[in-house]
């Protein structure tokens, strides 16, 4: 059931029902399942960036799923419930700083990682 429905979620397949209601649902039906999964909007990010900000989230259990960035309008509703169901725990669970902080760890890893390769010259 739990990767039906991270699937469902995940490929906004059109024949789904997206709604404020099953957004609730479903966040809270992976939170029994002890999953903390974030969904984000977003075109294909640079490779490297993605797996820092992946791997920083992962370490405090949460998953950073994109979501494209052309949704159906339902499912932006659907997203930003699901995210609040979500938010809500895991600022409950870390602390109400654990964005910020976590953004700011991101944020220091990824110049480092990028004056790194412009040393090396790679991209």
């Amino acid at each position: 059931m739990c990767e039906e429905v991270t699937g469902r979620i995940l490929s906004g397949d059109g024949d789904q029902e997206y709604t404020q209601a099953k957004g609730t649902i479903d966040a809270r039906n992976l939170l029994q399942r002890k999953r903390m999964i974030l969904l984000v909007p977003s075109s294909p990010p640079i490779e490297w960036m993605y797996q820092i900000r992946s791997k920083e989230y992962a370490k405090f259990g949460v998953e950073w799923k994109l979501t494209g960035d052309a949704p159906t309008p339902g499912y932006e509703d659907y997203r930003e419930a699901f995210n609040k169901v979500m938010s809500d725990m895991i600022i409950s669970k870390y602390g109400r700083d654990f964005f910020e902080n976590t953004e700011k760890r991101i944020e220091l890893k990824t110049n480092l990682e990028s004056h790194r390769r412009d040393e090396l010259g790679i991209r």
